[in-house]
């Protein structure tokens, strides 16, 4: 029987920022390509109401032995979040095609 439990899905205040700026840049160019790609990514932060768990584990983070970080692809981005009981917390929207280690370096930098 499958568990009708729902996730409530929070934004941090970092990964809101990370959304807002990747979509007001594509806005300068595109403002309709903007708008579907906001679209995109909430529609795949929503769909993590249901069943986080599935979403794969970070593969760079795995490596080092860190297993609390998930991610779920809304192309070309990453969407990295972690399960807290029943919350899924939204930590950040990266560019796919960048280095992961790298963003996080320079985001721990800018703290």
């Amino acid at each position: 029987m499958p568990d009708p439990r729902r996730y409530t899905v929070l934004w941090s205040d970092v990964a809101f920022e990370d959304l807002d700026r990747i979509t007001f840049y594509i806005a300068l160019q595109d403002p309709v390509h903007a708008y579907k790609l906001w679209r995109q990514i909430h529609a795949a932060t929503d769909r993590l109401s249901i069943v986080p768990l599935r979403c794969r584990i970070v593969p760079e983070l795995k490596e080092i032995g860190v297993e609390a970080y998930r991610e779920i692809i809304a192309d070309p981005y990453r969407i990295m979040f972690h399960v807290e009981k029943v919350s899924v917390w939204i930590l950040g929207v990266f560019d796919a095609r960048r280095d992961l280690e790298e963003v996080l370096l320079q985001r721990i930098m800018n703290l």
